[in-house]
Formats: C-alpha cells, sequence, structure tokens
C-alpha cells in the first residue's frame, strides 16, 4: 500500500491525481503500479462527487474484442476452494464447453422466475439468468470465470477491456469502491462471456487494479495465486516509526518503508503485497528512536507481521492465530 505522504499530480480538468512514484511496495511481476491515471476521491465533506470506480475509470477500453460481464451467484460456484480463499487469492480459468462451465458453476442453483416483489434493478439482473446461461453458444462465444480475494459484497469485479493477445485473452479490470460498504465478507467473482470471432484460445491473463497503487497479474496456466501481505503493529505504549526492509532470495528489494504506527491498540497498517507463498525473504526491521533492530529469515506461509509488542520488544513472525 501506498505512504500517506504521497504527492498529487493534476490532469487536464485540474483534479488532483493519485501518485504512486513514493509507493512503498517495489515493481515486480507480480504486481506493479497501475498504468492509468487514478483521480484522488474527495473528502468527507464532498461526498457528493464520490465516483466508485475511481480505480478504473482511466483504463483503456480499446483495442478490445467484444465482451460481455454475465451476473453470477455465489452460491452456484462449485470451487469449494472459493469459500475459504484468503483476501490475496487471485483465480482465472477459460470455459470453452457446457460441460467446463458445469464444472465451475452450478446451473440449478441460479435463478430464474423470480417473484414480483424483488426490486427491479435485481430482476434486470437476474431474472432469468438460469435460461441464458443454457442458452450460451460456444461456437461463437468463450467465457472466462475470474475470481479474486474476499471483502464486502458491495464491492464488484469491474472490467474495461479484453485484448485478444498473441498467447490467448488479455483482461485489464479493477475494483469498484462504493462509498458505503456492508461488513460482509465473500469472495468477488466474475464471468464474462467474449466474441470468440478470430481468437485462437490459448489462455487468459489478468490484470486486476485492486487499489490505488497495486494491480495484480495472473493467469489461467497458474492455478490458484495466493500472495502474502505484510503489516506493520504496535501494542506498546508508545507510538514508533518502524522502518522494514524485504528482500527476495535473488536479492531485489520488495519493500522499502518507514512508517508510524500508533500506540496502545492501534496496533497494524499493511505496507503491501511483498511475495508468494513458499518463498523466503530477508525481512530488516528498526524502530526510529528506540535503538531496536532485528534481522531474519521469513518463509512465507502466512501472511508477515511486523510488531512492537506489549513489553517493548521488536518481533518478526507470521500473523496466524494474532487478533
Amino acid at each position: 500500500m501506498p505512504p500517506d505522504d504521497r504527492t498529487g499530480r493534476q490532469n487536464d480538468r485540474k483534479e488532483e491525481l493519485v501518485s504512486c512514484t513514493e509507493k512503498s511496495v517495489s515493481e515486480w511481476g507480480r504486481v506493479d503500479i497501475p498504468p492509468h491515471d487514478i483521480v484522488r476521491q474527495p473528502g468527507k465533506d464532498e461526498r457528493k462527487a464520490w465516483n466508485s470506480d475511481y480505480l478504473g475509470e482511466h483504463i483503456e477500453t480499446e483495442p478490445s474484442v467484444s465482451f460481455e460481464s454475465l451476473p453470477v451467484t455465489k452460491d452456484a460456484i462449485r470451487i469449494p476452494e472459493l469459500q475459504q480463499g484468503s483476501n490475496h487469492t487471485y483465480f482465472v480459468e477459460i470455459l470453452e464447453t457446457e460441460e467446463e462451465l458445469a464444472e465451475v458453476v452450478a446451473l440449478e442453483l441460479l435463478p430464474n422466475e423470480l417473484p414480483a416483489e424483488v426490486p427491479e434493478q435485481c430482476r434486470e439482473r437476474f431474472d432469468g439468468l438460469r435460461d441464458r446461461y443454457r442458452k450460451i453458444d460456444f461456437d461463437d462465444t468463450v467465457l472466462v470465470f475470474v475470481a479474486s480475494g474476499r471483502g464486502s459484497s458491495s464491492i464488484e469485479q469491474r472490467w474495461a477491456r479484453v485484448e485478444a493477445a498473441n498467447d490467448g485473452l488479455h483482461l485489464h479490470g479493477y475494483y469498484s469502491q462504493p462509498e458505503i460498504v456492508t461488513s460482509d465478507g465473500t469472495f468477488w467473482a466474475s464471468l464474462l462471456a467474449i466474441d470468440r470471432t478470430g481468437i485462437e484460445n490459448q489462455g487468459a491473463r489478468v490484470s486486476l487494479t485492486v487499489d490505488e497503487c497495486n494491480r495484480v497479474h495472473f493467469e489461467s496456466t497458474e492455478g490458484f495465486v495466493t500472495l502474502i501481505p505484510a503489516l506493520v503493529g504496535n501494542d506498546w505504549v508508545k507510538t514508533a516509526t518502524l522502518e522494514v526492509r524485504i528482500i527476495s532470495a535473488d536479492g531485489h528489494e520488495r519493500v522499502s518503508d518507514s512508517v508510524s504506527v500508533g500506540s496502545d491498540l492501534q496496533w497494524w497498517r499493511t505496507l503491501g503485497l511483498f511475495g508468494e507463498y513458499g518463498e523466503s525473504y530477508t525481512v530488516e526491521a528498526r524502530v526510529e528512536g528506540f535503538g531496536m533492530e532485528t534481522t531474519e529469515t521469513y518463509h512465507a506461509d502466512a501472511p508477515l507481521g511486523i510488531w512492537l509488542t506489549e513489553d517493548g520488544k521488536l518481533t518478526i513472525e507470521s500473523t496466524a492465530g494474532r487478533r
């Protein structure tokens, strides 16, 4: 995640743009900075101007093949791993036949004839959905199923374009950011119906803007991809500034950040996504002004926590089992 002291730029309309030049997580093959402009959203006193599409408003929509995002209900998804997935799990799969669709979506669980009392907006999306799925012509259409992360059901994956690349389809999307979000939890998923005219399907890859300064890339050949976030926390009685470096086994710096963490129960902040499960990293941490520092090798099997404990000790450990 980007640090708080970023300096904004402006576009032609004099809107302030998010700047990620001082972000804490360095670019690597799995995560990079979104290449498009992202307009900083207004403060609480200007909420009428809030734009839930601000993360993807300026993603280019061309070149693109013709596609449609079909409604999908989560209880009809047959992939059990998604029900227990982490906040940072990503998955994409191409579906080219009725049989492959049935392996992912239980068509019998899709809504079809909705009662009249269902709100009109919901009826427009879901009425007759089962029949729409069954009428898909796979001679003309290829489906791409995308799942990612967990969080509020009021947040959606949205898609700007689908490119027909030499190695398959390349989907460019983002998360919606509603002003008010529900407190429930679910995985986020999409099913895209794509015109397959002239397309030789070799696979699908996704570039998904997940926040202002992080775009995640994943491919259909990879199965489930789970990324590791780094967190800093403070259970101590003093506000402290933690300086953190995370270095991959090949010597590349994935995180370099100085972050202030409030004292006593203001206990964690996210630095960003820095690696994948099963890899090892060198983690260096020090507390400015208090003479605390430590360096450890961290084998990524859970989110990484860098903590100031209640008794004033600096630790590097898994976040599994904490709070």
